[in-house]
């Protein structure tokens, strides 16, 4: 039986877009990167380590686990909180604020050499067109979570399963 080419294709670009998320995460800093925690924590003059976790969307002990070794590495501080002498916070230090403006340098530099491949036009279509997928896969996701939502209910009332 021969295989449909847009099943063949819709698998194929799965693969590659598996390739691409393994390549993102592993070469781009992954969640908890170094590079993510001090360009983020250099946008702001002291913060929360809680509220930096929630910006980055990570774990707690991912990000105590990098906080110390940046702190290690005289990067970052934690100091009192001006604002509140109870609160500790975390601070930059000016070789950390140094660090990430290199890293962000480098990272910039980097985003724009991996789209060299693309003219300008090209980039504007593969942008419209992820951004056509992404909001289609949200849709499929939510619709998945109202399904489960419903099913978890219909157990609980009815015990069925």
């Amino acid at each position: 039986m021969k295989i449909p080419e847009r099943e063949t294709l819709t698998s194929d670009t799965i693969s590659r877009l598996r390739m691409c998320g393994h390549f993102l995460h592993y070469r781009m800093g992954g969640r908890a990167g170094r590079r993510r925690i001090l360009v983020t924590m250099s946008k702001h003059s002291e913060l929360l380590q809680k509220d930096l976790q929630d910006m980055l969307g990570i774990q707690s002990g991912s990000l105590s686990e990098m906080i110390i070794k940046l702190e290690g590495e005289g990067l970052v501080e934690k100091v009192r909180s001006e604002s509140d002498s109870r609160r500790l916070v975390l601070r930059l230090t000016a070789v950390g604020k140094a660090e990430a403006e290199k890293l962000d340098a480098e990272y910039r530099s980097y985003i724009r050499q991996l789209f060299t491949c693309f003219s300008d036009e090209e980039i504007r279509e593969f942008y419209a067109l992820l951004k056509i997928l992404t909001g289609h896969w949200k849709e499929i996701e939510k619709d998945r979570e109202l399904e489960a939502e419903d099913e978890k209910i219909i157990k609980h009332k009815y015990g069925k399963d």
